[in-house]
């Protein structure tokens, strides 16, 4: 894989390519790109959806050789290619991942409870940390500090580094690789590595609700909704009451 453009732009939705690759995974045709604009499934976050050259992308995933695959609905016929991303579905995935860094850091910051893992599904997403029987008062300082962070609209940046710079930064979590580490900061809050895609600022988070949690391996499993996902949660919950 010769360039992953949506580690430079998460906001890029569009680009064209060459097809250096053909594949077949069980039924689907596949392709390697010399460069692309959508997303492998990695780090909890699932993969973007969207069209080459006008067929579906019905997947997107590493394989063993590093090298990204586009799993397609059909053929292509041509090398030279138009990427195009399903932006909706993007910018709901980077509401939700950055919503995750601050969150992380929020249950950190207030309860000393550290993340174990994290998944990005469907209809909401879901962190594990290592510290169970959270009260309802934690939850909810933990709800504060983390949109007051989103509301504050602080900078997110990203920075690559090797082994030997991670020192500059207090992350909060070890890198997974050893060399183009690459380190989100959202500004005086949160350091930690990751290759996801994420806003450029807290604002665009919009806002981050817990709609539930309970005790998980012995720590706390959190159920979490950002953006335009909360805003529809509280829709539905609000149309509840009103019937």
């Amino acid at each position: 894989m010769l360039g992953k453009l949506y580690l430079d732009d998460a906001y890029l939705k569009q680009c064209f390519s060459e097809v250096i690759k053909r594949t077949q995974i069980h039924s689907n045709a596949g392709v390697i790109l010399n460069q692309t604009v959508f997303y492998p499934t990695s780090g909890g976050q699932p993969h973007d959806t969207g069209t080459i050259n006008g067929v579906d992308v019905i997947d997107v995933l590493v394989d063993q050789n590093q090298q990204i695959v586009h799993l397609l609905d059909k053929p292509l016929k041509s090398s030279r290619v138009a990427c195009e991303i399903n932006w909706q579905r993007r910018f709901d995935h980077m509401q939700q991942h950055t919503g995750q860094h601050i969150l992380s850091q929020a249950l950190l910051k207030t309860n000393g409870a550290d993340t174990v893992s994290f998944h990005l599904g469907e209809q909401a997403s879901t962190i594990d940390v290592n510290q169970s029987g959270l009260t309802p008062e934690a939850i909810f300082n933990v709800e504060q500090l983390a949109n007051r962070v989103i509301f504050e609209n602080r900078d997110i940046i990203g920075h690559v580094v090797n082994k030997s710079q991670i020192h500059r930064f207090p992350i909060r979590k070890l890198p997974t690789v050893e060399d183009h580490i690459r380190i989100l900061e959202i500004k005086d809050f949160d350091y930690s590595p990751c290759g996801g895609t994420h806003c450029s600022k807290t604002g665009e988070i919009g806002i981050l609700k817990i709609s539930r949690h309970e005790n998980y391996k012995g720590g706390t499993r959190l159920y979490f909704v950002c953006g335009f996902r909360a805003l529809q949660d509280y829709q539905e919950k609000s149309e509840i009451l009103t019937q």
